[in-house]
């Protein structure tokens, strides 16, 4: 009887586990996701008012990732 009585308690708690923590998952990762979203949007926005209005498709890049030119992936492996 002992048994039994601590296995449907051990049942009723996975059961509200699941029902409580999974939801509540859900709702984080998807509010996550909006905040990444939102911020992509801004970093997105404030890059393109940078840009000067003469550039057009086609134009060199003068992007480099660590800052100085000679660092760059492209300057290293195409040299």
């Amino acid at each position: 009887m002992r048994q039994r009585v601590v296995r449907v308690a051990l049942v009723a708690a996975l059961v509200a586990l699941v029902l409580l923590a999974v939801p509540l998952a859900v709702v984080i990762r998807a509010s996550f996701f909006a905040d990444e979203r939102g911020e992509l949007q801004r970093d997105a926005l404030a890059a393109a008012a940078r840009v000067s209005t003469d550039f057009t498709a086609g134009d060199p890049s003068n992007y480099h990732p660590r800052g100085n030119p000679r660092d760059s992936w492209a300057a290293t492996t195409c040299n």
